[in-house]
């Protein structure tokens, strides 16, 4: 092989950027005054990460999702990115027909199905509070 088909895919490699879409979910509940919530968030990482390294940093991109029945769409580097979810609780994940998906707008992107993807679930539970929380996501994508 050349120098230059080397020094080429070399070149393409550093440049190409995989980024990790996803979600969370979560709800909470404080015994004391019996108040508490619920809300999911959209969340977009300049690198591909896994459900063990989820949690260890700051996102490079979050907004408030919707934990309805339906889709966000974000803008992130010059693109429009679509997350869509099929779920009634998006707390409740492991029903097999729930689908989370990631879809790249401005080109009809494919379509790409968190079932490919991964999903950590964190929850505790204390005399005063109580938390439960799901992440969906999906590494890989070229962004």
């Amino acid at each position: 092989m050349h120098l230059s088909a080397l020094i080429t895919i070399a070149v393409a490699a550093t440049t190409a950027s995989a980024c990790t879409f996803g979600m969370t979910a979560m709800s909470h509940y404080n015994t004391g005054d019996a108040s508490g919530g619920a809300g999911c968030k959209i969340f977009i990482h300049d690198k591909d990460l896994t459900k063990d390294n989820i949690d260890s940093g700051k996102f490079s991109f979050e907004a408030d999702g919707t934990c309805s029945n339906k889709c966000d769409t974000v803008k992130y580097k010059g693109k429009t990115w679509e997350f869509c979810h099929s779920m009634l609780s998006p707390l409740k994940p492991d029903n097999p027909g729930n689908t989370i998906s990631v879809r790249q707008v401005d080109n009809d992107g494919d379509k790409l199905n968190f079932h490919s993807g991964d999903n950590k679930h964190y929850s505790y539970v204390n005399p005063f509070s109580s938390m439960t929380m799901n992440h969906f996501l999906r590494s890989g994508i070229s962004c």
